[in-house]
């Protein structure tokens, strides 16, 4: 059986790969829009954007329409993320409060290198002329993460590599390598892509909190006069459906 841990990790790639600044330019005009996730159980994500389109605020609410949990971002003077404040709002236990500050370390080309934070840190490197890292690092309690990153001419990433090596309950070590290669369309958004592993985990591979991971997965997006994606469609195993609806507020 697949670690939670990786689970936990792979989640947390994809915000690198596929994180807020992709689209910034575009919404800068927006306020704000709203996600509904059809591929998870209706939750609603909203998402609040700075005047450079950067989000600095992220709320949650289940299919009931109940507010769930919020994130608020900060950044510095280069969009450079410092600081997260996560609430967890449980009406049966209460608020629940995380605050993490993060301790960047960027080089001379005004570049993170090293990101930190209690007990994980990831660390940066080789870098294209896009300034995209093709290595990251990430080392934390119970282990350490690797990931290699190929990139197009506009900086999105074609392949991404993931080696990791993680010690469970028992004290036994784990090793995995997962790849998956995507494609785009004109507006760099990702309309196929491939999963491989080194343990033959059979596919479609069941995510605890989220969609299905398929081998071969295609989308496809209705977009409105920006640029931006309004409508996203998947589909697997010879089947097309709608997997995510926007609701765009403009300033």
């Amino acid at each position: 059986m697949r670690s939670w841990i990786v689970i936990i990790l792979l989640t947390i790639n994809y915000c690198v790969l596929f994180g807020q600044n992709k689209d910034a330019e575009k919404l800068k005009k927006y306020v704000s829009y709203a996600e509904k996730d059809y591929d998870s159980w209706g939750w609603t994500t909203k998402h609040f954007f700075n005047e450079e389109g950067l989000i600095v605020k992220e709320e949650n609410y289940s299919g009931d329409d109940k507010l769930r949990s919020c994130y608020e971002y900060y950044y510095d003077e280069y969009d450079n993320q410092y600081k997260e404040i996560t609430t967890y709002l449980l009406s049966e236990k209460g608020e629940v409060n995380h605050e993490h500050d993060y301790e960047l370390v960027v080089d001379k080309k005004g570049r993170v290198v090293q990101k930190s934070s209690g007990d994980f840190m990831y660390i940066y490197s080789d870098f294209t002329e896009l300034e995209k890292p093709q290595s990251v690092v990430k080392k934390f309690s119970v282990g350490v993460d690797k990931y290699f990153y190929e990139y197009d001419s506009k900086g999105n990433a074609l392949k991404w590599t993931y080696n990791s090596r993680w010690i469970d309950m028992d004290d036994k070590e784990h090793k995995s390598t997962e790849i998956i290669q995507y494609r785009y369309d004109e507006l760099n958004n990702v309309i196929r892509l491939h999963r491989s592993n080194d343990k033959k985990w059979e596919y479609p591979m069941i995510i605890t909190g989220g969609p299905s991971h398929y081998e071969y997965e295609k989308f496809r997006y209705v977009y409105n006069r920006d640029g931006l994606w309004k409508k996203k469609f998947k589909t697997v195993e010879g089947k097309e459906y709608l997997i995510k609806k926007r609701k765009y507020t403009k300033r």
